[in-house]
């Protein structure tokens, strides 16, 4: 019984998640196509503490020329069983501008039985833009972020995710608005307990045009590793769930973004 219900929930978010997928597909907007590569280092501080540095490089005007490089260093810990606090630095680099961004965020998670689970992130951000010349862009803004996530856990080694954000923009001289909606689905493959692999797909519309809308698309690869606590436990690093069938299962986290 419980595997059905199971079953329904995953099946209505997915569906739930298509619906504005198929709508801006079938929009006349002007559409580009990225690709997004993410390295991802986690270390636990303690039992209920984290560190993490992650490295992302985009290319975009459909995967033909170098966007920007984002850099970014993570704190993040558990204050409650299911309630995580984090905050973040993202440096945001091309050949034009450097973007710094300073957020925080809380993450509450919600089981749907032994194989899903829903995570609702809350987060505000600040972010920065220098050395563009434009003083209206240089000029700083911040940023409501609000995203729901349902992940279904096939088993040990195969996780499947979507989410939906909204971002609420706004600044010193302008009101609050939604300025862009963020769709995201993922593939997530679990090699071991340190190391992942995540596919995943974005879509993300132009809200606000003064031209022509836009929606920007989004293909990538992440990989995560979460190094060890104990030096001795780093001969396991290569060691695959496919073959270990000792492993325990691994509990729902939210290690992607």
């Amino acid at each position: 019984m419980q595997l059905m219900i199971d079953k329904y929930r995953l099946v209505s978010l997915t569906l739930l998640f298509l619906i504005p997928f198929s709508a801006i597909s079938a929009s006349n907007r002007e559409q580009d196509l990225s690709l997004w590569l993410w390295f991802q280092v986690e270390k636990k501080i303690g039992k209920n503490q984290y560190a993490e540095f992650q490295y992302q490089t985009r290319f975009t005007e459909n995967v033909t020329r170098f966007d920007r490089s984002n850099i970014y260093f993570i704190y993040g810990i558990k204050v409650l069983k299911n309630l995580q606090l984090e905050t973040l630095y993202q440096l945001n680099t091309n050949y034009l501008q450097d973007q710094h961004t300073f957020y925080i965020g809380a993450t509450h998670k919600t089981r749907l039985g032994k194989k899903s689970a829903i995570f609702n992130r809350t987060s505000f951000q600040t972010v920065r833009n220098y050395f563009t010349g434009i003083h209206q862009f240089d000029e700083s803004y911040f940023e409501w972020r609000n995203r729901i996530r349902m992940m279904y856990k096939f088993n040990k080694i195969f996780t499947a995710a979507a989410s939906a954000e909204p971002y609420l923009k706004f600044s010193s001289d302008r009101r609050m608005h939604l300025s862009r909606i963020r769709l995201v689905s993922q593939f997530r493959v679990r090699y071991n307990k340190y190391q992942s692999f995540t596919l995943f797909y974005l879509v993300q519309p132009d809200i606000v045009s003064f031209s022509r809308p836009a929606v920007d698309y989004a293909m990538g690869v992440t990989y995560h590793l979460r190094l060890p606590n104990k030096a001795k436990a780093y001969h396991k690093l290569f060691k695959s769930d496919f073959q270990n069938k000792k492993e325990k299962k691994p509990a729902f986290d939210d290690t992607y973004n």
